[in-house]
């Protein structure tokens, strides 16, 4: 031990060590009674000794430093009485004045039987557990203090014999209690050690690798490392804090609660069910340390109940620690380790060593969970930056002029970029082509199969007068080329300006919305027809239909996508069909860009602040 932990134990033990010394100075003052010396001894020394000696034993057991001012009273009353007997006796004995002198020998004698049979009790009832000497050195100090007619010299020598024998179990006691301190010390510079190494070979193995799994096993294989641990496991708690998994096993961890159909004879199908479990809060010992934050220490594990019973030696858990993996006292998974390597058991040492590491490992791991979500959430940023500018780019930058008729479109991006879109194309002379679609998924990949969609109707529409051929053709096309779980729902009409007709096709869209001039009601122009991709060319040409209309003056045509009648509010409310076409029917007298701008108005305000997740879409066309 440095010279920190002397000081160290001399400011815990402080008052001990003075009634050490008290002791010690009471058996010198008997041995130099028994030893030839000047006569001056008798009228100076002795007196000196005797209250020194006291009035070290009244610190040791009466001054408290931290303000207990009742046993300060009684120290400073002890003291004062002391002094005065002490100058008292002095005189007494200068001025021959024998009488007084052995009065104050007496009161000398009476005051240390008050003030040293208290300690000596408490003796006992101390951790000192030489109860034996004690009691032995009681006896020899009590018997000649209590009879005056025992000769000088015996008195002298049983005094120094019952001093001695307080003197040197209180300096056992004294020892054993710095030699604790000792082991204390030593485990707090060993844990330290142990804990700068671990931060040591985190950064050094850590550096530039901010993956969650490896991060995961370079804190277990330093742990593992340090501990000299047989085997391993982190686990960490979900994002809903009901349950723990298992992210990374070192060596043959064993089962530690209960669960159904392991192999207890093969050790490979014993780990890859131990890591598919899923563990409850609370649920079996790990459980309990993730739901209380506690660490638990099980030196010997052969009969505590909290460890399943295995049948096979090499799953059996003779001792482990376990430990709460913690960033500002939340709990964000738990650490274990079982059995030693060189087969001792796991002690406080390793316990509180594991909950250090535990501190510093939850730090890295939550810093790589940061950046793994920081990570995710870029990635997702650039590809919806990437969707966003593919729609842009494939969208109209605005709607034609068609003689006789007014069109405008309206395409409003919500927070996650969907598939929505819309496009005109150059049929004939006289023919423009209207397109309004949905495609099933969202960022990049719907991204690109719009502008794949795009491209092939583009090409295959010019010049073709029929909207059943045209979706027939590009489902044929695509149908290959999508996954399994996405699809494209399309609404294809050819307008013949000058004959004014509307040609229709619907490949599983949302019919379209038909106001006509001098009608109070609307109507749905509709068709039989699968979305583009969920079936095979055939089925879908014989399945889709084409009908035709006649357009008036003043007749309104609404295309229009899901995001504008499942926009939802604060409520929960979707604003439906049923209010998309009362907006309709109440502002048949405006132009087209004014009944666009009054569904977009009309839909705004009932979504108020509630955030929306569907783009929302919308060409409206009214003949002149």
């Amino acid at each position: 031990m440095g010279l920190a932990g002397l000081r160290l134990i001399i400011t815990r033990e402080k008052k001990n060590l003075y009634i050490l010394v008290a002791f010690g100075l009471l058996a010198l003052k008997e041995l130099l009674f028994l030893s030839p010396i000047p006569p001056a001894f008798n009228i100076f020394i002795d007196p000196v000794l005797s209250v020194s000696s006291l009035i070290l034993l009244s610190y040791g057991f009466m001054y408290q430093e931290d303000g207990n001012r009742l046993l300060k009273r009684l120290f400073n009353i002890n003291l004062s009485l002391l002094t005065f007997l002490l100058i008292l006796a002095i005189l007494l004995k200068i001025l021959h004045l024998r009488a007084g002198y052995n009065l104050a020998l007496r009161l000398f004698y009476l005051w240390e039987i008050i003030l040293l049979s208290v300690p000596i009790i408490l003796f006992f009832r101390w951790r000192i557990e030489d109860n034996v000497s004690l009691a032995i050195g009681y006896g020899l100090w009590l018997f000649p203090s209590l009879f005056y007619k025992i000769p000088q010299d015996i008195k002298g020598i049983m005094f120094t014999f019952s001093y001695l024998a307080f003197f040197f179990t209180l300096y056992k006691g004294l020892l054993k209690d710095f030699n604790h301190m000792n082991l204390i010390n030593q485990s707090m510079l060993r844990e330290k050690e142990v804990t700068l190494s671990f931060l040591e070979k985190i950064g050094t193995t850590m550096h530039g690798i901010f993956d969650l799994d490896e991060v995961l096993k370079m804190i277990m294989n330093c742990v593992i490392s340090v501990s000299n641990a047989s085997a391993g496991a982190i686990f960490l708690l979900s994002s809903d804090k009901k349950e723990l998994t298992v992210e990374t096993v070192e060596g043959l961890f064993p089962p530690l609660h209960k669960t159904s159909g392991y192999v207890s004879s093969k050790a490979k199908y014993i780990m890859e069910r131990f890591k598919a479990e899923r563990i409850k809060l609370g649920e079996g010992i790990i459980g309990e340390v993730a739901k209380t934050g506690n660490p638990i220490l099980i030196k010997r594990a052969e009969n505590d109940p909290r460890v399943p019973e295995v049948s096979t030696d090499f799953l059996k858990i003779n001792t482990m620690v376990i430990t709460p993996l913690k960033i500002k006292e939340e709990v964000v998974g738990v650490i274990a380790l079982v059995n030693k390597k060189d087969d001792t058991r796991f002690t406080e040492m390793d316990n509180t060593m594991l909950r250090a590491l535990g501190s510093q490992a939850a730090i890295s791991i939550n810093n790589a969970k940061l950046y793994k979500e920081l990570s995710v959430k870029e990635r997702m940023e650039r590809e919806l930056q990437i969707a966003k500018d593919i729609q842009q780019f494939i969208l109209p930058k605005e709607s034609p002029v068609i003689e006789n008729f007014d069109i405008v479109s309206l395409y409003r991006s919500a927070m996650e970029v969907g598939g929505d879109y819309y496009d005109y194309v150059k049929v004939s002379g006289n023919e423009i082509g209207i397109v309004i679609g949905d495609v099933s998924g969202k960022g990049v990949p719907g991204a690109l199969i719009m502008a794949m969609v795009r491209s092939i109707l583009q090409a295959i529409g010019m010049g073709n007068h029929s909207t059943k051929d045209v979706l027939s053709r590009l489902n044929k096309h695509v149908c290959n080329s999508l996954k399994t779980d996405m699809f494209v729902s399309i609404f294809y009409c050819i307008l013949d300006t000058k004959n004014r007709t509307l040609t229709y096709s619907r490949a599983g869209h949302d019919p379209l919305i038909l106001l006509s001039a001098g009608k109070s009601e609307y109507e749905l122009l509709t068709t039989n027809g699968l979305a583009i991709g969920l079936s095979d060319p055939a089925t879908f040409s014989e399945v889709i239909e084409e009908k035709k209309i006649q357009l008036s003056s003043h007749d309104i045509v609404v295309f229009y996508t899901d995001g504008i009648t499942e926009a939802m509010n604060e409520k929960q409310e979707e604003f439906g069909f049923d209010k998309l076409a009362n907006v309709i029917t109440s502002n048949r007298a405006l132009d087209a860009k004014g009944i666009s701008a009054k569904i977009d108005e009309e839909v705004t305000q009932f979504v108020g602040k509630m955030h929306q997740h569907d783009d929302i879409t919308m060409v409206v066309l009214k003949a002149r």
